[in-house]
């Protein structure tokens, strides 16, 4: 027989609160203290289920913040502050002109105080040589027109100007000038008028006279008895012979007799020195001039004649 068996009463376990929002708030510092009890140590809970810890642990407030509970002054954030980039770069002062000083233009050559001379028209160096043109502390010739007046010019062909100096620059200087006329210097040579060819001695007044009639060495001389015999040196006073070292001279008594100072003075003999001149009374008495009525006659004096008296 089966004997019913009573069931016992059903055991209801009471519903466990909900938590609110607030509560959780309240535990939550609770929460994360007991965690971070476990990493850092603490002791253990008290007899009120309070955890004791560690002297220096900071526990979180009811608010969640963290607070310094020890002596030591807990945990700090000490982390770095930010205060946001700074510049370190160049200040910015605005463009700097670093450059020299513009104080203008400077001149630092020599003063110039003009000339320090006077070179009047004058003056000797000015009429000579054409050095007319004051420049500096010096008299120079600064162009033809210093030169074209000067006795340089005139005598020597010295007509161009050339650095601060008159020279005989071309043939037209020297064309011009005495020496050419006289000399035969009618070629422009290195600054110089000079005889180049015979052409230039042939023209010229030696060539006539004494007979320098062939160039030599930039000079005209009586280089042939061809030179001599034309010469008026030779009609007149017996010098016909080319044997003087470039000079005309007599070479015999024909060529002293040939002469006019034999007619007229009777020098119709060659004397020592290769001139002519009477070797005796009797070359005096011939002459024109024994034959003045006014004279006796006539006799050799030396190299000459002379007359004896009315």
């Amino acid at each position: 027989m089966r004997t019913a068996t009573t069931a016992a009463p059903a055991t209801t376990t009471p519903a466990r609160p909900r938590r609110t929002g607030a509560s959780l708030a309240r535990s939550l510092p609770l929460l994360l203290a007991v965690l971070v009890a476990g990493v850092t140590g603490c002791s253990d809970a008290d007899d009120s289920g309070n955890v004791a810890f560690d002297a220096g642990f900071t526990v979180p407030d009811a608010a969640g913040t963290i607070g310094d509970t020890g002596a030591g002054g807990g945990n700090e954030d000490t982390g770095p502050e930010d205060t946001g980039p700074e510049d370190t770069g160049p200040e910015d002062t605005g463009p700097e002109d670093a450059g020299p000083e513009d104080t203008g233009p400077e001149d630092m050559g020599p003063e110039d105080t003009g000339p320090t001379v006077e070179c009047p028209a004058e003056s000797a160096a000015c009429e000579q040589n054409g050095l007319c043109t004051a420049v500096g502390d010096q008299c120079i010739a600064a162009s033809n027109e210093d030169c074209l007046p000067s006795t340089g010019c005139k005598q020597n062909g010295q007509c161009s100007a050339d650095a601060g100096v008159c020279k005989a620059l071309t043939d037209d200087d020297c064309l011009k000038s005495v020496i050419c006329q006289f000399e035969g210097l009618c070629t422009a040579q290195d600054g110089f008028c000079t005889a180049l060819s015979n052409s230039d001695c042939q023209l010229s007044k030696q060539c006539e006279d004494l007979g320098n009639c062939s160039a030599q060495d930039g000079v005209c001389i009586a280089a042939t008895d061809a030179d001599c015999e034309g010469a008026n040196l030779c009609k007149n006073e017996g010098k016909c012979d080319a044997g003087g070292f470039g000079n005309c001279i007599a070479g015999s008594d024909a060529d002293c007799e040939s002469s006019d100072n034999c007619k007229v003075f009777g020098e119709c003999s060659v004397l020592d020195g290769a001139i002519c001149g009477p070797a005796d009374d009797a070359d005096c008495q011939q002459s024109d001039n024994c034959k003045n009525p006014g004279f006796k006659a006539c006799k050799k004096d030396g190299d000459i004649c002379v007359p004896t008296g009315s």
